[in-house]
């Protein structure tokens, strides 16, 4: 059965709205499903990554105060001053081990347990070290205390730098999230600007041809009339005779 010659005019045009309608069809399925996942990516930066941004900065801060007021304790000549900075470190250390811990819980990537394991093991190395300059700090002990001080520099770097890496690993999976929001965006436009083409042509194609199929049939079907009204226009004046 061919479509626009043994059909019916109806259901040609049913058939042509229906392969229409199907492409809609599709265009809508596939803007739903791209924007819903942009919309994931989206609420995942917001409560996810941005989250575990903030907890390595916060982690990253702590750890640079301590060392800031280890540097206090050991320079002071004033026992307030000592005691306040002390205090001060056991915040930073409750801060850092907070931030650290919801980041374990919350990095479920081989990468991130890495850098966080890196960065434990450095924080580690150097928790001894900095414990002893407090107390010689604390105990008024300054030259021992400036001396320990100043060969802490290595090891602070060192946890100072892990904890940086971790910062920037944070910065980089926003941006991954950014790019893959963005791809699929741009994918999604793709489609749809692809999908809606097709359509554009078909209907173009579907119109041509059923107006063709419709139009082809009257046009012959008016020859035929017009060739019978001839010939019985001529045949009159026999009839007569």
């Amino acid at each position: 059965m061919k479509l626009f010659t043994d059909v019916k005019i109806g259901r040609r045009l049913g058939i042509g709205f229906g392969i229409i309608l199907g492409l809609m069809i599709v265009m809508v399925i596939t803007e739903v499903v791209y924007l819903s996942a942009i919309k994931s990516n989206i609420e995942r930066l917001e409560t996810v990554n941005t989250f575990k941004l903030n907890m390595a900065n916060d982690a990253r801060s702590a750890m640079s105060n301590i060392s800031y007021f280890i540097g206090q304790i050991v320079t002071s000549p004033e026992e307030g001053a000592r005691q306040e900075a002390k205090k001060k470190i056991e915040e930073a250390r409750a801060a850092y081990r907070k931030a650290l811990d919801v980041l374990d819980k919350t990095d479920v990537t081989p990468e991130g347990q890495a850098i966080l394991t890196h960065l434990k093991e450095e924080v580690a190395k150097g928790k001894d070290a900095n414990n002893e300059a407090i107390e010689l700090g604390m105990s008024g002990n300054a030259k021992e205390a400036g001396e320990k001080y100043g060969r802490l520099a290595a090891t602070t770097a060192k946890y100072l730098e892990a904890a940086d890496d971790l910062v920037r690993y944070e910065e980089q999976r926003i941006k991954s999230r950014y790019d893959e929001a963005q791809s699929k965006a741009s994918l999604a436009r793709i489609v749809v600007l692809v999908v809606g083409v097709v359509a554009f042509l078909v209907g173009m194609f579907l119109s041509r041809a059923t107006t063709t199929s419709i139009t082809i049939p009257i046009n012959r079907s008016a020859e035929h009339i017009e060739r019978f009204t001839r010939r019985q226009g001529k045949s009159r004046p026999q009839d007569r005779l």
